[in-house]
């Protein structure tokens, strides 16, 4: 391997909605890094539970990852879905973060919450205070408080802008978040961002491979990895 991360930068993994820190693309994407020589946090966002979480208790958690890093480590965060969405929202106010992967980012979330639940459930969830959700890691139904749609509000989530370098992937085949609100957040931030729309659904797990091979680049692209990259070459 010819690559070898700056030791000098830290790597924060975000994942999706209903999921956890043992979700595929964290899984791949954290070994990779680490075959890099890169150490990896992979925090766990179903905080303090996932009946009780919100986009406000996830930067939380993540604020808190961040404090643990040396202030003087620039930190490159990686997000699927809502942790796209996450590592988007903290990088508004974090000097810290000098870059951000993301991956089906969920931009626009307050005005697809009820694609989030079900557009069934969403029509309940208000009046009964929850609703449930199949969540992936638990392969059960868990239950979400209306607060999570509550606190999403406070957010302004569908015109972000950006002024760290930003990779991001889409499915165009994706039926959770639509593609173009990736083309809007690249329209909005045409100086930073690099979007590359794959064949693919939400889940982006086919084309786990290119996706490395694309981050590998930008990474050597903003001088977060050193040495000489052949696309493929893994």
């Amino acid at each position: 391997m010819n690559e070898k991360f700056d030791d000098t930068v830290h790597c924060i993994y975000l994942h999706g909605f209903a999921s956890s820190p043992q979700s595929s693309k964290a899984s791949f994407f954290a070994k990779k890094l680490q075959d890099l020589g890169q150490s990896v946090d992979v925090p766990d966002l179903n905080g303090p539970d996932f009946e009780n979480m919100t986009l406000s208790s996830q930067l939380q958690i993540l604020d808190s990852c961040l404090n643990r890093v040396p202030k003087e480590k620039p930190v490159v965060l990686f997000g699927s879905s809502m942790g796209g969405l996450i590592a988007t929202l903290n990088v508004q106010t974090s000097p810290q973060v000098k870059a951000i992967v993301l991956f089906a980012p969920g931009f626009g979330l307050g005005n697809r919450l009820d694609g989030l639940v079900g557009a069934a459930n969403y029509k309940t969830w208000a009046q009964d205070g929850h609703t449930t959700v199949f969540h992936y890691a638990f392969n059960c139904e868990k239950k979400l408080s209306y607060e999570f749609a509550i606190d999403a509000q406070k957010y302004e989530t569908a015109n972000l802008r950006i002024k760290v370098p930003a990779l991001v992937f889409h499915g165009s085949n994706d039926e959770v978040v639509p593609v173009s609100a990736s083309k809007t957040f690249h329209k909005l931030n045409p100086d930073f961002v690099e979007l590359h729309v794959l064949d693919s659904d939400h889940q982006l797990v086919e084309p786990l491979s290119e996706m490395w091979d694309l981050t590998t680049l930008f990474l050597i692209k903003h001088g977060f990895v050193s040495g000489k990259s052949q696309p493929g070459a893994r």
